[in-house]
């Protein structure tokens, strides 16, 4: 009997013991539950708070956006713009993933920040230029702007053909941007439409000749476009004239006159006067201000020399090319490589016109 009451009483204590290790454990899963509950609440609200913190007015974004397209407007080549533009334009991004201007501007930061010299750019520069247009169509399909842009991105990419149709569907949309006139006859002079690429040039011409102030980039690079399709053309006192109203506009600028002073020596065949106008430039107040800009450009004039003629000869080399005279497109090819010996559309075009004309004269045995 006293055995029984004692096992009684053993399991008495152990179904207490069991009932209150389950309350407390159900006690622990309350508190962790809870615990959990007001952790994931506290990462909602921190990031809650880090959004409104990083949000973005739209009048804010549209500011910024601004800033970083003049920060990228003034960029020379020097100083801190493109890193501003950078930082401004990451901001609005990260705010509003959507902003199709902040896009267009952070393709326009890679392409100028991967240029190297001509169409030479760094290893996957305007792809992620190009990713940056695909995304601002992707949020706006009839973005013009964007368009514009991703014409002179194809013209970069070597492939004029295409930006000439992309500009096309830009001006079908409908857009006030002078870049369509000028990439679209940067993109027709590559396909060796001269005539076509002085329309476009002279309608953007007859369109600001109305205006009281125009943009002074746009005007000057109309005129520098100008003065080389002239050239191109054949039409030197036309480019001659260019030259010198790019000159009257923008006298500050040592590259205006050291490419006059090229076209003088190298078009006209007039050293003389190509060598006073460097002169020229040197001794006058303007030229002394500019003094360490006229520097950097005379140390690359031999360079920008020989580059120029390479691409006159490449320029004659495809026009036989084109006209199956495959024999002149040698000759011409071989005298581009003399000039700049790395160039490899001048070396592909040697290669090529070579076997057709060693196939020629096999025939004609």
């Amino acid at each position: 009997m006293k055995s029984r009451k004692i096992a009684l009483a053993l399991l008495l204590v152990i179904a207490a013991a069991i009932g209150a290790y389950q309350y407390y454990e159900r006690l622990e899963e309350e508190r962790i539950a809870k615990a959990s509950r007001e952790a994931v609440l506290a990462i909602i609200q921190a990031k809650k708070a880090r959004e409104q913190q990083e949000a973005i007015s739209l009048q804010e974004q549209d500011r910024l956006v601004l800033e970083a397209r003049a920060q990228l407007d003034d960029w020379s080549g020097l100083g801190d713009r493109l890193a501003k533009a950078m930082d401004g334009l990451n901001r609005v991004l990260k705010a509003n993933p959507k902003n199709v201007q902040a896009h267009i501007e952070m393709a326009r930061f890679h392409i100028k920040s991967g240029f190297i010299n001509y169409r030479n750019f760094r290893p996957g520069s305007l792809e992620k230029a190009g990713s940056e247009l695909q995304r601002a169509l992707q949020v706006d399909p009839n973005s013009a702007d964007a368009y514009v842009l991703l014409g002179n991105l194809y013209y970069l990419m070597n492939a004029s053909k295409e930006a000439v149709k992309v500009l096309e569907k830009a001006e079908t949309i409908g857009t006030d941007s002078p870049w369509l006139y000028l990439n679209r006859a940067e993109a027709l002079v590559d396909l060796h439409q001269f005539n076509e690429a002085e329309a476009q040039l002279r309608k953007l011409e007859t369109r600001y000749s109305a205006v009281t102030n125009p943009p002074r980039k746009v005007v000057g690079t109309l005129h520098q476009k100008l003065s080389y399709v002239y050239q191109l053309q054949g039409k030197l006192k036309e480019a001659d004239k260019e030259y010198q109203t790019l000159i009257a506009l923008d006298p500050d600028t040592a590259w205006n006159h050291g490419n006059y002073a090229d076209f003088l020596l190298f078009a006209r065949g007039q050293p003389d006067a190509a060598i006073g106008k460097a002169e020229a430039f040197g001794q006058n107040e303007q030229g002394a201000e500019s003094l360490s800009e006229w520097s950097k450009a005379a140390a690359q004039f031999p360079l920008a020399v020989q580059r120029m003629r390479a691409e006159i000869w490449m320029e004659q080399a495809d026009l036989a090319a084109k006209s199956n005279n495959w024999g002149k497109a040698l000759i011409y090819a071989e005298h581009a490589l003399k000039e700049k010996p790395d160039l490899a559309r001048a070396r592909q075009l040697r290669d090529q016109a070579d076997s057709i004309e060693e196939k020629r004269l096999k025939q004609a045995k």
